[in-house]
């Protein structure tokens, strides 16, 4: 039997652990990854807010048709809280965010049957809905402190980038 196999395993302690935190060990490392990343993209993006306020861009973005600003959502890129909600929160992080549920969802049972273990996870005393509330949980969790990442990294920037406006609220 794999080590990983169990949904329900006996740590050296004698306590079970749940499917909950059994979800968030297991993607332990993944998301480690995952919030240097959205927290460097974030980073990246807060820090062209320089270049993204000067005249000549200003009048750039001015001369953009207006339904592609409003299919953009840079209807206030003027501004640094505009800026930053659009492109950073707007654009990149719901994208960011929405892989990663995606892959992280496919794998909570696709990934338990690929390995061949999913029979041997629901076989515990737990219903099938527990399971999938549980890990659920797990990836809302994980989604959750990927956002706070984030802001940790933009509110990081609001003095080197010259975020005016922009506040941890």
């Amino acid at each position: 039997m794999a080590p990983d196999a169990l949904a329900l395993r006996r740590t050296p302690d004698g306590v079970t652990r749940s499917i909950f935190t059994k979800t968030l060990w297991d993607g332990r490392r993944s998301l480690v990854v995952w919030c240097v990343a959205i927290a460097a993209v974030g980073a990246v993006y807060g820090g062209f807010w320089p270049s993204m306020n000067s005249p000549e861009m200003q009048k750039a973005i001015a001369a953009y048709p207006r339904a592609l600003m409003e299919a953009l959502n840079y209807d206030d890129v003027a501004t640094a809280a505009g800026y930053v909600g659009s492109a950073v929160f707007g654009l990149l992080a719901a994208v960011l965010l929405l892989v990663f549920g995606l892959g992280a969802g496919a794998r909570l049972v696709a990934g338990d049957e690929e390995a061949g273990t999913l029979d041997l996870v629901l076989s515990h005393p737990v219903s099938r809905t527990r399971v999938a509330l549980e890990r659920f949980g797990a990836v809302a969790l994980q989604m959750a402190l990927m956002a706070t990442c984030l802001g940790i990294a933009l509110v990081l920037l609001i003095g080197p980038a010259d975020l005016e406006g922009v506040s941890a609220g």
